[in-house]
């Protein structure tokens, strides 16, 4: 059964779902309202653009395109390009707070990372600033890298190699690390994750600033196809041992809060969906309520916020549905 994000109230006790979305029954869509919606979504993606502080990311097909939708059953829907590969970028930092609280705990964890909101940009170094090194969350840059700071290994590839390698087991699927892509991003050196790193590690909440930071960039390169992030969803929804429901639930509700950065509660509040998004044109979302659990999207374009323009719309739509 799919798992409602109200369930712990000590992690969300604020928030409240659409009564549409327990009830909404999306096999219940026609696949002529399908594509209409696809094609919908898909004419808004031309507003957006793609991200060129990463040079290979902004060579990529702007109409490259996929979707999966379904549940711990199945696949409801599916369409686009479904063998494409692409980059988790932001989408691996709910993953990155799920195995800290795994292997660390939450007690442990609070000491290095909140939990509220971000006022400022998923990458702001004044935000950082403000708070005196310690991130906001998981979900921004700082958090991530923070907790990247603390994935055991000597080395870089070491501490990607025991993340891929559990992350892998755990969500069953086939992820993997892009020498390509990591090399782009080695061509601009972001120097608001530099900075973030320098200030994380002169405040002590990592011990080494440029370990973490490269450890952080080698695991937003980690790449796969939307089966892989479908099990990434599915994970999450209806999770399995060793995950500790508790975790999941808290990685959730920090993605109800941050996922889609300044936008994500407000969204939340509208649509019912949880969201994490990715530079690289991603969005994994889950719906805490009753089946279907778990939205899988890939289209490039971005908006403003650094958000996929489709993917988006497409979540508008079905929390619209009434059956």
């Amino acid at each position: 059964m799919g798992i409602g994000l109200n369930s712990d109230p000590k992690v969300v006790h604020h928030q409240s779902i659409p009564n549409t979305m327990a009830i909404a029954n999306y096999r219940a869509i026609r696949p002529h309202q399908w594509q209409e919606w696809v094609e919908t979504a898909q004419h808004r993606a031309l507003s957006g653009k793609l991200p060129q502080y990463i040079p290979q990311l902004g060579l990529v097909n702007p109409g490259n395109f996929a979707l999966d939708i379904g549940d711990q059953n199945g696949i409801i829907y599916e369409t686009g390009d479904t063998d494409l590969t692409f980059s988790l970028m932001s989408v691996v930092k709910p993953f990155i707070w799920l195995y800290i609280l795994h292997h660390r705990g939450w007690q442990w964890a609070q000491q290095k990372v909140g939990d509220r909101p971000s006022d400022l940009p998923f990458n702001s170094v004044e935000q950082l600033e403000q708070d005196g090194g310690y991130p906001r969350n998981t979900m921004v840059n700082s958090g991530a890298i923070c907790l990247a700071g603390h994935i055991p290994g000597a080395t870089t590839d070491q501490r990607c190699r025991n993340f891929l390698t559990w992350l892998n087991h755990t969500a069953q699927c086939q992820l993997w690390l892009d020498p390509e892509l990591l090399a782009s991003v080695h061509a601009l050196p972001n120097p608001r994750n530099l900075a973030i790193a320098h200030l994380l590690a002169e405040k002590g909440y990592v011990e080494d600033g440029a370990l973490a930071l490269e450890t952080y960039n080698q695991l937003c390169c980690l790449s796969g196809c939307l089966k892989d992030l479908f099990k990434l969803g599915l994970a999450l929804q209806c999770p399995q041992a060793p995950l500790q429901l508790e975790n999941t639930v808290r990685v959730k509700g920090t993605m109800a809060k941050a996922g889609l950065y300044e936008m994500s509660e407000a969204f939340f509040q509208r649509t019912g969906f949880i969201c994490k998004s990715g530079v690289s044109g991603l969005i994994l979302a889950c719906l805490p309520a009753q089946s279907p659990t778990i939205f899988a999207c890939y289209s490039p374009p971005l908006n403003e916020q650094g958000n996929p323009v489709a993917p988006l719309a497409l979540l508008e739509f079905l929390a619209e549905f009434k059956q």
